[in-house]
């Protein structure tokens, strides 16, 4: 495909995601084209094939997923961060000071991501 600039990158991800949002406001499947589930975004195919998909890449899902939850209880029963398990947690949070300080820069940095893509001013 060879070198391609930032600036074309870039242009290419707006475009993409102009037409996605396109898509979705017209009740479009982004994927097939074809007329999406009211209320969703994806078409009923799609959908399943997602499903299909997830559950193909790591079958064992559930077994991470009841491990993250006992975790988490755990840490929270004992009064550590639930992120890092290291440090005590802050006066009713369940977090520590630095990790909450970068979930909230994530977090800030992700609304300004999203704004910049659906053409807002910032």
């Amino acid at each position: 495909m060879g070198a391609v600039s930032k600036k074309a990158r870039r242009n290419q991800y707006r475009s993409a995601m102009e037409r996605y949002y396109w898509y979705k406001a017209a009740g479009i499947c982004p994927r097939c084209l074809k007329y999406s589930v009211p209320g969703m975004v994806y078409c009923a195919d799609c959908y399943e094939k997602n499903r299909r998909h997830a559950t193909e890449k790591d079958p064992d899902h559930a077994k991470k997923n009841a491990y993250a939850k006992e975790r988490r209880a755990k840490l929270k029963a004992e009064g550590l961060c639930v992120d890092c398990g290291k440090r005590k947690a802050m006066d009713g949070r369940i977090r520590c000071a630095k990790c909450h300080a970068t979930a909230q820069d994530s977090r800030i940095k992700y609304k300004i991501h999203q704004r910049t893509l659906k053409g807002e001013s910032q």
